[in-house]
Formats: C-alpha cells, sequence, structure tokens
C-alpha cells in the first residue's frame, strides 16, 4: 500500500473481528442427507441456502459443500441414463 503509515496486514483497516462468538458460529456442526436420491440432495441444498442466507455458514466451506452436491446430481443422473437404456433381458 503506497503512501500508508502501515502495510496491508497492519493497516487499520485489517481490525479485528467485532463478535468472535459470531465467527465461532459459523463454524458449527450440522448434518445433511446422504446425497443417494434427488429428494435427499434437494433436502440438503434447501439446508445449505437456508444457513448462507443467515450467514452461519463460511462462504467457502458452502461453496465446497455446494459443488460436492452438484457432483453427486450429475453422477446420479449418469447413472439412471445408464440404467434407463440397458436392454431389457427377456427369458
Amino acid at each position: 500500500m503506497r503512501n500508508e503509515q502501515f502495510c496491508y496486514y497492519h493497516h487499520d483497516s485489517r481490525r479485528p473481528v467485532v463478535r468472535p462468538h459470531e465467527r465461532l458460529a459459523r463454524r458449527s456442526t450440522f448434518s445433511l442427507f446422504t446425497p443417494t436420491d434427488h429428494d435427499a440432495i434437494q433436502e440438503s441444498l434447501g439446508e445449505l441456502l437456508i444457513r448462507i442466507a443467515a450467514n452461519d455458514i463460511d462462504p467457502r466451506r458452502a461453496g465446497l459443500l455446494l459443488y460436492g452436491l452438484q457432483i453427486s446430481s450429475a453422477n446420479l443422473r449418469r447413472k439412471q441414463r445408464a440404467q434407463q437404456t440397458q436392454p431389457v433381458k427377456r427369458s
């Protein structure tokens, strides 16, 4: 930071967190449904969206969880397509 008295890390704009207990609350644990079907994925998405909107979850953690749900959803669709295209064995 040019023309400043302090460097970036010691500058006044980098003040400590005002309410540290809120930061700890954002690290709280919670459970999501195992993403085995579309309903479970939708329930987990809803839970994550509520926590994101309430600022109860760290954005990086939320992003990782959303990415995992996206992968689960894609894998589930791929599995369902594979099951639909398999020929039916007749005896």
